[in-house]
Formats: structure tokens, sequence, C-alpha cells
């Protein structure tokens, strides 16, 4: 997503080092626009900050579970945990979500303490400048994460810090990290831990501290459609089995995987053409024949609809997940995944203004051939009226739709460009 803007500011003295936000029994409740900002963990201080910046608990006596819980366009910066969820009670803080925020500057961003603190998610996240970026706070254990769209930079120990839990998963999809280490247990921590899955994930430790995942017992790490580099992986050292594996994954040292006698590594690979090149080093994946790559982009010639053209290897796809972080950035996902890195778009607004509300009134191009996946537009709707916008994407092969209306037609736009 786009940068945070948080529209107010709650400051703890930070020569106080205290906390800002605390809730014994919260739910049913969003928060939004807010920055939350108190006393950077410092591991150099004598004395460094201990209280939680902002904590979610459940304490007995207050009628309802930590629950349903949303914070939007938000910033946790500063604390010994920026955000947790409950790291005093052994009860019930879940289904809570983060969305467009920032967590920074703290020893832990995200802390989850509870045995009961499950099926809570971060979306459109950027973790920056932390000690430990995410996991079980000291002495804690318990809960479940999925990160959905994150960045992390700037982290000084590790990324991952997990006990011990009760059951479920670590999810990550499309995260980014150059953390040097991303998870190995802390020493006295006892129990199995959880799996680790990540989903379309980037991470590139540097300078890595091998082994950059260090999974000792229990749980398991999977790898889908991710890449890990670089970075060496242990496992064993632990009473309980565990395992590695990755499906169509770049793990550019996984012939260096460290393998306790009762660990194992799978390698999950498939060749769906049959012509004898597994994923991921099969450059056309459906189609059997020739590995020949003229523009080098990593897409074969007998799959590849500009074989010559380095930007583009497909038709693009229909643009999705629009979205506005805040009151003037239209944002959407980009399509060069999809279609290379040539793909550009084209953003066509209509109704709102001064003609009635509806289908093709004031239409605007709000931009053409823009290579960003966002675009500024400051107009508001008159009172009563709405906006609609719509995106669609172009490459050297085709240009793409512009979506379907609610029947499934096409939608047919000729005022962009």
């Amino acid at each position: 997503g786009g940068s945070v803007k948080a529209l107010a500011t709650i400051a703890r003295d930070l020569a106080d080092k205290g906390s800002v936000f605390l809730s014994e029994g919260m739910a049913d409740a969003t928060v939004q626009g807010i920055s939350f900002v108190t006393a950077a963990y410092d591991p150099a201080d004598a004395s460094p900050i201990q209280a939680p910046n902002v904590a979610l608990e459940n304490k007995s006596g207050f009628g309802h579970a930590t629950q349903e819980v949303q914070f939007y366009d938000c910033r946790f910066i500063g604390g010994k945990y920026a955000i947790g969820f409950g790291l005093d009670t052994p009860t019930q803080c879940s289904e809570n979500m983060i969305i467009n925020s920032e967590i920074a500057e703290a020893q832990y961003g995200l802390a989850g303490g509870s045995f009961n603190a499950l099926a809570n998610i971060a979306m459109n996240v950027v973790f920056r400048d932390n000690q430990i970026t995410m996991g079980h706070g000291e002495n804690l254990s318990g809960g479940t994460w999925a990160v959905l769209h994150g960045s992390i930079t700037g982290t000084a120990v590790r990324d991952l810090e997990l006990r011990n839990s009760s059951s479920g998963i670590w999810y990550f999809y499309n995260l980014s990290s150059n953390s040097q280490k991303i998870w190995e247990r802390p020493i006295g921590a006892t129990g199995a831990t959880f799996p680790l899955f990540f989903d379309h994930s980037f991470l590139s430790p540097v300078p890595p501290q091998d082994p950059v995942i260090d999974y000792d017992t229990g749980g398991g790490l999977m790898l889908l459609h991710s890449t890990l580099d670089p970075g060496v992986i242990r496992l064993g050292g632990g009473i309980s089995v565990n395992y590695a594996a990755k499906l169509h994954s770049n793990v550019t040292r996984w012939s260096n995987i460290i393998i306790g006698s009762i660990h194992r590594a799978y390698e999950l690979e498939v060749d769906i053409d049959g012509d004898g090149v597994f994923h991921p080093d099969d450059n056309c994946p459906t189609v059997s024949g020739s590995q020949t790559d003229t523009d080098g982009d990593g897409h074969g010639d007998i799959c590849d609809c500009a074989p010559s053209d380095g930007t583009a290897f497909a038709d693009p796809p229909e643009v999705m997940d629009l979205y506005f972080p805040d009151s003037s950035t239209l944002y959407w996902t980009t399509a060069a995944y999809a279609a290379g890195s040539g793909t550009t778009y084209d953003v066509y607004r209509e109704g709102g203004q001064g003609t009635p509300a509806g289908a093709g009134t004031d239409p605007t191009c709000l931009g053409a051939g823009l290579i960003s996946t966002f675009v500024s537009d400051t107009d508001a709707p008159l009172p009563g009226r709405v906006l609609r916008y719509f995106v669609r994407a172009v490459n050297a092969c085709s240009t793409g739709t512009w979506g379907t209306d609610s029947d499934g037609t096409l939608r047919v736009i000729t005022a962009c460009p």
C-alpha cells in the first residue's frame, strides 16, 4: 500500500517511557488515523522502555473478549511492544486487524502472548527499525497471525521470535524482508513451535547470519512461490520431528540445508508439460518445447507474447484491489508480475460532480500510460453523489480490460486515453 497518513497523534512524554493506550476489554471497535508514540526502544540505554505502547487485553470482569478491533491508517512508534495482544492474560484476544499502518522503533514490533490470541491479521503494514519484528514477547507464547502485503526493514536482531503455541500457523503473503536473520527460537523456549508459511514472499538477508532460519523443533517451514536468497536453513536439534518444503520457490542455498537425523526437507516441484524441466526452472511450464528465451525476461519464446521485448510476456490481467490509503491518492495492485515490467496503466473516473450520478457522467481521464501504481485525485464528490474509478493495464502484447459490470459484460470506456 501507500504511505501511512495519520490524522492525529497521541504521544507519551518520551522521558516517562510509559504506555500510550491500554485496554482491558474491547470489542467491535474501529480506530483510524492515530499515531501512538512513546519512547523508542534503545538496547544501549541502561534502563530501556519496558512498557508496551499499545496493548489489548481481556481481563476478567469486563464482560466480553477483546476481539474484532480494527486499526486503520495508524502508526505505532516505540515501546517494548509497539502493539501487543494478550500480553498479560491467557484469554481471548482474537480476530483483530491492523491495516495500512506502520510499526516501528520497538523491542518487539507486533507481539502476541496468549494461546487464544488467534486469527489476527496485519495487512499493508510497514515494519521499520524494530529489534525483533514480530512474534512472542519475553516469556510469552501462543497466538497466530497472518501478515498480508508487508515490508520489513531495519530489523536489528531477527524478524520472528516464536516460542511455542497451541495450534495453527503463521502465514505470510507478499512479505519482503532484508533482515540478517529470519527466525531462531530463543534460548529457554520449550515446546513445539508453529509452522511458518511464506507465500509469494521475498526474503533477502543482507548480510545473512546463517542459519537465517533455524528450525530446531516442531512445526515446519513452507515456501510457495517465494525466494530466500541468500541464506542457509537449519532443521534439527530438538526432540520433535520437523520439516522444510518448497514448491515453485527459489532457495539458492537449498542444497546446503542442515538436517538433523529425524528431520526432512522436501522439494515439491512439478513438471506440468512433461518436458523434463521442473518448476521453477521451466521458463514455459505449460508448453513442452525449447527453453529459448530471446529477450531474457525469464519466459520462454514459445509462451511469450512478445519474445523480443523483455518488458512484456503475457496479456495484462484485470487490475484489482483499488483503494484510497488517504483522501487524495488512489492505489491499485500491480499487474507487472503477471504481464511484464513494461506494464502501464490508464485511469478513468466518472460520476459525482455537477451532473446526476450515474454511469458515464462527468468522464475524466486521470492518467494514461502511467508507470506507477497510484494517481492523485483531490476532487471530492458533491453531497449525495459518488465517484467511480476504473484502471486498466497496457503492455506491448495487448491492452487489458476495464473489468466487467455486475452482469458480467465487459465495460466499454472510450474517453481514456
